[in-house]
């Protein structure tokens, strides 16, 4: 029906499923709020050739020049408005951060089916290759 499906512990509300298909829980803070999972993520070499060390959700990552990437989906997302997130380093020697910095043109963008985006260094806005990228997809 349209019914939730509630799990509570001592009176309090810990866990439920809406009617509208929607996860909530409390995570402590007294009431049971919506999770919003993370949908997809990759942890990537990019590097010399590019190659994903652990995913979920990413069937394969496309490499169009320095600091230049796709993250590809395995399973599409419902929309493209969805958060992508990510961090890097730049090599073993260096201790500066290399973020992730999307293009809002249409060649790089978020699709239902993948997201391009560049990486550079956080300190001079430098494109280049991490020697190891995260990149995670929240919706």
């Amino acid at each position: 029906g349209n019914n939730n499906l509630a799990v509570y512990q001592n009176g309090a509300d810990c866990f439920r499923i809406t009617s509208d298909y929607n996860l909530q829980f409390n995570s402590g803070y007294g009431s049971a709020a919506t999770a919003y999972g993370c949908r997809a993520w990759v942890n990537f070499n990019g590097t010399g050739t590019v190659a994903i060390r652990a995913s979920g959700n990413v069937s394969s990552i496309s490499d169009y020049g320095t600091g230049n990437y796709g993250v590809n989906f395995s399973t599409a997302m419902p929309d493209a408005n969805y958060a992508g997130v990510g961090m890097g380093r730049r090599n073993n020697s260096a201790q500066r951060a290399v973020l992730m910095v999307m293009n809002n043109t249409s060649t790089y963008n978020q699709f239902t089916t993948y997201s391009r985006f560049y990486t550079m260094l956080n300190d001079s806005a430098t494109i280049e290759d991490p020697i190891w990228f995260n990149y995670m997809v929240m919706r």
